[in-house]
C-alpha cells in the first residue's frame, strides 16, 4: 500500500511539473499577445500620422507630390503590415486557445491522481480503523475472559 502511495505521489508530481511548464508556455504566449497589440497600437498611430501628413501635403497652399507620393508608399507598408499583424494575431490567438485547453487538460490530470490519493488514504485510515477496532476487541475479550476465569464458581 505504501509503494502504490510513493508511486502516486511520483505521478502528482510530475503532472504538477507538466501543468507548470503549460503555465509558462501558456503565460509567454499571452505576452507576445501583448506585445502584439502593442505593436497593433503603435501601427494605427502611425496610420493616423500619415493620414494628418497627407492632407498637409494635399492641400492647396503646399502641394507636394513626392511628399504625396511617399506617403502613398508608406501607406502600402502600413497596411502590408497590419496583413501581417493581422494573421499574426490570428495565429497567435490560436495558439493561446490551445495552451489555455492544454493547461486545463492538465490540471484536470492533476485534479484526478490528487483525488485518487485522497481516496487511498481514506481507505488506508478505513483499513487502519477497522484494525485497530479489531485490536481492541480481542484486548476486550481476552480481558473478560481473564476476568470470568477469576470469578468462576466452580473453581
Amino acid at each position: 500500500m505504501a509503494r502504490r502511495a510513493d508511486k502516486l505521489e511520483t505521478l502528482r508530481k510530475v503532472r504538477e511539473a507538466a501543468r507548470n511548464q503549460r503555465r509558462l508556455t501558456l503565460a509567454e504566449a499571452q505576452q507576445a499577445e501583448m506585445i502584439l497589440e502593442k505593436q497593433r497600437a503603435e501601427l494605427e498611430q502611425n496610420e493616423t500620422n500619415l493620414l494628418q501628413n497627407r492632407r498637409r501635403a494635399a492641400s492647396p497652399n503646399t502641394f507636394d507630390l513626392n511628399q504625396l507620393i511617399n506617403a502613398q508608399r508608406h501607406q502600402m507598408a502600413l497596411e502590408a503590415e497590419k496583413s501581417m499583424l493581422h494573421e499574426q494575431s490570428q495565429i497567435l490567438t490560436d495558439e493561446v486557445r490551445r495552451r489555455r485547453a492544454a493547461l486545463v487538460h492538465a490540471d484536470q490530470e492533476v485534479r484526478a491522481v490528487e483525488k485518487l490519493q485522497n481516496k487511498l488514504d481514506a481507505a488506508r485510515q478505513c483499513q487502519q480503523a477497522h484494525h485497530e477496532n479489531r485490536e481492541l476487541e480481542e484486548a476486550a475479550l481476552q480481558k473478560y475472559m481473564r476476568l470470568r476465569r477469576g470469578f468462576d464458581p466452580c473453581t
